[in-house]
Parts: C-alpha cells; sequence; structure tokens
C-alpha cells in the first residue's frame, strides 16, 4: 500500500500557516501574562506599603508629618523607619535642576527618552517614550527597598500628600504611569489610600470620573489606575 507523503510545498504552507496564527496568538497571550505578573506584583507592594504607613500612622500625624508635607526629607526619613531600605535618595539627591525622577540612577537609563535623560517615565497614553513625565515625579525625595529594588517617593504636589511607587524599580521597564508606576496618598484620616485623580478632592466622584483618569484611548495620563485595579477586583482592564 502506497502512502502519499506531503510535497515540500505542502509542508512550507503548513508552517505558514501555523507562523501566522502563533503571530496572531502570541501578542494577546504575552498580554495576559503581563497582566498577571502586575497584578500579582502590585497586590504584594501595595500589602507591603499598607502594612509600613499603618504602622507609621500609629506613631505620627502622617498627614501633618513635615510641616504639612512641605519638608518631604522629613517624611521620607521618617518612613524609610518602617520599610526595609536599602537606599535613600534626599531632595539633596537631585540634580538638574530638579528633574531627577524618584530612585534615579544615572547608571541605569533603560527606556529613557534623550531629550529628558534624567526622567525616564511616561504616561500611560504614551506608547512611545517621546518625552518623559516632571511634575510632580520629578524632584522628590524616595526610598529604594531592598525587596526587589522596589521604590516609593514621597510628593506634596497640588496640595496632596501624594505617595508614588514603582513597583520592579527605576531601573527595569516599562517604567510607565498604570503599568508599573501607580499613585497613592495620605487622607485626613492618616490611611493611605489609592490616588483617583483629582488632585484638589480626596475622593472621585463617580464611577466614571475615576475609569476616566485611568484610559489611555482618551489621551488621559493613568493617575487613578491604582484605584481602577482595586475597584475592579485586582484586574487590569485599561491596557
Amino acid at each position: 500500500m502506497r502512502v502519499k507523503a506531503f510535497t515540500l510545498a505542502e509542508v512550507l504552507i503548513t508552517l505558514g500557516i501555523f507562523g501566522v496564527v502563533s503571530m496572531m496568538v502570541m501578542p494577546s497571550l504575552m498580554q495576559k501574562y503581563q497582566k498577571r505578573k502586575t497584578i500579582s506584583q502590585f497586590k504584594k507592594v501595595y500589602s507591603t506599603m499598607s502594612q509600613g504607613f499603618l504602622k507609621a500612622s500609629q506613631d505620627y500625624d502622617l498627614y501633618s508629618l513635615g510641616n504639612n508635607w512641605q519638608n518631604r526629607d522629613e517624611v521620607m526619613e521618617t518612613m524609610s523607619k518602617y520599610f526595609q531600605t536599602a537606599r535613600k535618595y534626599t531632595t539633596a539627591d537631585v540634580k538638574n535642576g530638579g528633574r531627577d525622577s524618584l530612585c534615579f540612577d544615572k547608571n541605569n537609563r533603560i527606556g529613557f527618552p534623550k531629550q529628558h535623560p534624567e526622567i525616564g517615565y511616561r504616561f500611560l497614553h504614551q506608547d512611545k517614550m517621546d518625552y518623559g513625565m516632571t511634575s510632580p515625579l520629578t524632584g522628590h525625595p524616595s526610598l529604594e527597598l531592598t525587596n526587589g529594588g522596589v521604590c516609593i517617593g514621597f510628593s506634596n504636589y497640588g496640595a496632596k500628600r501624594l505617595v508614588m511607587v514603582d513597583i520592579n524599580g527605576n531601573p527595569t521597564g516599562p517604567n510607565r504611569l498604570g503599568y508599573d508606576l501607580f499613585y497613592f496618598h495620605i487622607n485626613e484620616n492618616n490611611q493611605l489610600v489609592p490616588f483617583y485623580g483629582g488632585w484638589w478632592s480626596n475622593r472621585y466622584t463617580t464611577r466614571k470620573s475615576l475609569n476616566d483618569n485611568c484610559d489611555k484611548t482618551i489621551n488621559q495620563s493613568g493617575w487613578s489606575c491604582s484605584g481602577k485595579i482595586i475597584i475592579d477586583g485586582y484586574k487590569i482592564n485599561y491596557w
């Protein structure tokens, strides 16, 4: 009995089809994997931060700490006692006219823009790094933790007691708001809560306003992505 063999052309066509299908499926699989990885790290870091700030709130009035966060170095030094800290960055360490981003290491410029090589963070809506973030990210003290190089920065931008966290560290990308950079703040009750996007309000007023501040399709910067992740049940629905 003669068994029919595949011709070279048929094999090549089949391989080509597999290749096309793989190219279509792989980006989706990679994105799902990255989302799971990000959520896992986000929950871990958020838990660490919550415990640290809760302990600190039992010893200090966090809302008025450092003359209502005008003295950001005092805030950073105080909070460093409640975390396993590998390195401190004070405002005295900030060079370049106050443009250095939190936990900036001049020897690690991965993904940093040529126009502003000291900044290196981009907004949610920036798929490409054409310019970097400045305020409230730059010129503020920060802590680098021993656990995975997590970086926590402290800012009084917009009359807020703003807490910024890079969940995988400055030298590791994508260095992008809503991807590995998230904002929290201290409210009047000394609680660390997600930042919902309104500089002059302690809460979002509607679910729509929360969504609108974490939506790159309408050119939003991603201020409230920490809150959106939590409200959505620790899911990322905005990539």
